[in-house]
């Protein structure tokens, strides 16, 4: 989209140069292009943060504090209205760096945990050793 947005601006500002001024088509598709390329990045600086909000808002899971336990097996979440256990052979793979774990369900949902979200680093470092081993072994289709 991006490409092509650029093409149409490029083409529009030559044909500009290269014809009188009476035609109007260089002026069409440099709008076209130039305002296609404005419209999309306000799109994406705009977009996402609300489309966020809003799937937040949406998920009452959210909304409730929730408590984790985790051993060998799997991971616990107790909140006010419930508690399910999800095995840790559930998630697919784990991404981490030094401000995040990411346990992923499947390829666009996933679980974000924060070191200072535990009760001290020991603590992080035995939930990030059983987490690691997510994806590791193999599984059965």
């Amino acid at each position: 989209m991006i490409v092509f947005l650029t093409v149409l601006l490029l083409v529009g500002v030559v044909l500009r140069q290269l014809t009188d001024a009476g035609q109007i088509i260089g002026q069409v598709l440099t709008g076209s292009g130039g305002g296609g390329l404005i419209g999309l990045a306000l799109l994406h600086v705009w977009g996402p943060p609300r489309r966020i909000k809003r799937l937040h808002a949406q998920q009452a899971a959210l909304r409730h504090t929730g408590t984790y336990a985790w051993d060998e097996n799997g991971l616990d979440v107790t909140w006010a209205d419930g508690h399910f256990r999800r095995p840790w052979s559930d998630d697919i793979r784990v991404h981490e760096n030094e401000r995040v774990l990411l346990l992923h369900h499947n390829d666009r949902l996933f679980e974000l945990f924060c070191p200072h979200w535990f009760g001290d680093k020991a603590q992080y470092e035995a939930f990030r050793q059983l987490a690691l081993r997510v994806g590791k072994t193999p599984k059965a289709f």
